[in-house]
């Protein structure tokens, strides 16, 4: 079924009902339950000795539903709270506040959905929302506006008719407001949306739809990533929703999830800013462009309500740039010498030191080809016969990048250098070039990274090497995603205005990489947001963050319009412009083909065991189901 499909089903009816959570709405957490774990978390940080809330609040809803069903509302539950479990009336205050806030911070559209609600409004439908909910009117209310749902559509809530869909007599309700008018419901409870419904008089056209979180774990790429969740810790938590709510959130379609690519491009970062915001206070922070342009205003929504903000200055640097700025002498040039590269002597000049006014003397000799560290004594040669010019350029662009410092009124003994990593190249360039020992922190970085021998304080989240990390070893992708539509800095012009930047070329993004982009911005505002609430409890677990990543490439859940928009150029060490072939599995330009094996290589997956509950929900007849219930909620849940 897809949407187009839903909207002709449910529009020759005369009232269409919607479920609200897990329907219409989802929450950016994994199970609903862990929403207590994130109030828990908060509480604590402003001092509240209240080690047990997350399991009190569990087992006093359950002991409401025990006693009176589902027509209880936020008040009995922490009435319940009060009594049993000897909490204050100024901590119940402010753990409810607490909850309230998460639940509205929390909420988020399953968009497909949400847009069958509205076009089933613009078509005239009568529309209302059935729901056994706690949560008052008011509340609900805020969520739906914000989840871009009509405030005035009419609710019919469990807690305000002291009735539910689960037992049924809430669709008693609802039969007899629309007297004579045929009623369908979409919803996502077995028991409660469809068989109780049907049992008392709504359509059997009813439309049935998945829990974000049950179709995840249900899969073997969710039982993947379960494998390394740990669910004490509230950055993995918060993770982990972002992720089901995002690749879950269309219960129809599985092929065009252009939600996920913005949690995947997040993933590996989240340890890497949080690490950030935690350096000196004192600390500025200098991110390198090109990689700068996302990073800085990522870091800058997630502090943005942060107490101790970091300053954070958008460094105008690269590896280009800094190379020749660092040589004093010829030998300086050694370092650059024995990296690899393949290509030609105009080539390197133009791509590793950037020094296009040579490229005016022989051309034959220019064109020459070159591979290092193999021929780094012909290049030396070429160099020892320019050394004048060489080395007066070299002073040159020293003079024009302090300059610039100086403008910009950076304080490079306050400073700390930020960079994805893996060689720390820029780095090192810079603590030559500045003769100071710069300060850097990296995502990753190699154990044998340059600035390392220079004694530079080097911090990471996590060290590389070529054979065994998952991203270096699908770098492509990493860095393809990263690209965006300015070009780096290849040298500092001097002029009567100030020390100017001259830039290459800029490369053209797509659509969804750019897309991808915006929206990962927006998801560090979300969780700048929560980590202002969570303090020093919310941190972030590189293990989960990799894996996230890695399987989403491995298991083929990343759409393939915005694989296919991923193109790399690195002139800097020799590549052509990449594109990935989604369909052919490889990386390809004019002179390379580069075959990816990571796509599906997994196994197949086999659940292994019925999911007994919802079993049980399917096949009990109708009139044992409040006693099978009840066991569930005595021993089993």
């Amino acid at each position: 079924m897809n949407k187009k499909r839903v909207i002709e089903t449910l529009s020759s009816y005369d009232v269409v009902s919607f479920d609200i959570f897990d329907t219409l709405i989802t929450r950016r957490i994994a199970d609903p339950k862990q929403l207590f774990k994130l109030v828990q978390a908060s509480a604590i940080v402003k001092s509240m000795d209240v080690p047990n809330f997350a399991s009190d609040r569990v087992e006093a809803e359950n002991i409401l539903i025990k006693s009176v069903g589902y027509g209880y509302d936020l008040e009995k539950i922490y009435e319940i709270l009060q009594e049993q479990f000897n909490y204050s009336s100024h901590q119940l205050e402010l753990l409810k506040q607490l909850e309230l806030s998460f639940e509205i911070e929390l909420a988020t559209p399953r968009e497909t959905v949400v847009d069958v609600l509205n076009s089933l409004i613009q078509m005239g439908r009568k529309v209302i929302l059935v729901s056994d909910m706690y949560l008052s009117k008011k509340v609900l209310k805020t969520i739906l506006q914000k989840c871009g749902i009509p405030s005035d559509v009419p609710l019919f809530l469990s807690n305000e008719h002291n009735a539910s869909k689960i037992e049924g007599d809430l669709w008693t309700i609802v039969k007899e407001a629309y007297p004579g008018l045929t009623v369908v419901h979409l919803g996502d409870d077995l028991i409660g949306d469809n068989r109780r419904a049907i049992q008392k008089g709504i359509s059997k056209d009813s439309i049935l739809i998945k829990k974000p979180f049950e179709c995840f774990l249900n899969s073997s790429f969710g039982q993947t990533i379960m494998n390394d969740f740990d669910r004490n810790n509230i950055g993995d938590i918060i993770l982990l929703g972002l992720l089901v709510s995002s690749l879950h959130n269309d219960p129809w379609s599985q092929e065009d999830l252009l939600s996920v690519p913005p949690v995947w491009l997040i993933a590996p970062f989240l340890p890497f800013i949080d690490r950030l915001s935690q350096l000196d206070h004192n600390s500025q922070l200098l991110f390198v462009t090109r990689e700068g342009y996302l990073l800085k205003p990522w870091f800058d929504n997630y502090q943005n309500k942060l107490k101790n903000k970091k300053r954070t200055f958008l460094f105008p640097c690269s590896r280009v740039a800094s190379t020749l700025a660092s040589i004093h002498e010829l030998k300086d040039l050694l370092f650059l010498l024995n990296q690899s590269y393949t290509g030609t002597i105009r080539e390197f000049l133009h791509d590793k030191i950037y020094l296009p006014q040579l490229l005016s003397q022989d051309n034959t000799y220019l064109s020459k080809d070159i591979s290092l560290p193999k021929d780094k004594n012909l290049l030396l040669e070429f160099f020892q016969s320019n050394s004048s010019y060489l080395l007066n350029k070299a002073a040159e662009q020293r003079l024009l990048l302090k300059e610039w410092i100086k403008k910009e009124n950076i304080s490079l003994t306050n400073s700390v250098f930020i960079d994805i990593g893996y060689n720390g190249t820029t780095q090192y360039n810079l603590s030559k070039a500045l003769e100071i020992l710069l300060k850097g922190s990296y995502l990753f970085l190699e154990e044998s990274a340059p600035p390392k021998k220079l004694g530079c304080d080097c911090m990471a989240i996590g060290n590389v090497t070529k054979e065994i990390h998952p991203i270096y070893e699908n770098l492509l992708f990493f860095e393809a995603a990263l690209q965006i539509n300015k070009g780096s800095v290849l040298s500092y012009l001097n002029s009567p205005d100030g020390v100017q930047l001259k830039v290459g070329k800029s490369p053209k993004l797509n659509y969804h990489v750019e897309n991808a982009q915006r929206e990962a911005e927006k998801i560090f505002l979300f969780l700048g947001e929560m980590k202002s609430l969570l303090k020093n409890n919310l941190k972030f677990d590189l293990k989960l963050s990799e894996n996230i990543w890695i399987n989403l490439l491995k298991f083929g859940k990343l759409p393939k319009n915005f694989l296919s928009s991923l193109e790399l150029e690195d002139n800097f060490n020799g590549l052509d412009v990449l594109q990935f072939f989604p369909e052919e599995n490889e990386w390809r330009s004019k002179t390379k083909t580069i075959k990816v094996s990571i796509f599906n290589s997994h196994k197949n997956f086999n659940l292994g065991k019925t999911n007994l509950k919802y079993w049980i929900k399917r096949h009990i007849p109708m009139a044992l189901y409040p006693y099978a219930r009840d066991f569930w909620i005595k021993y089993l849940k």
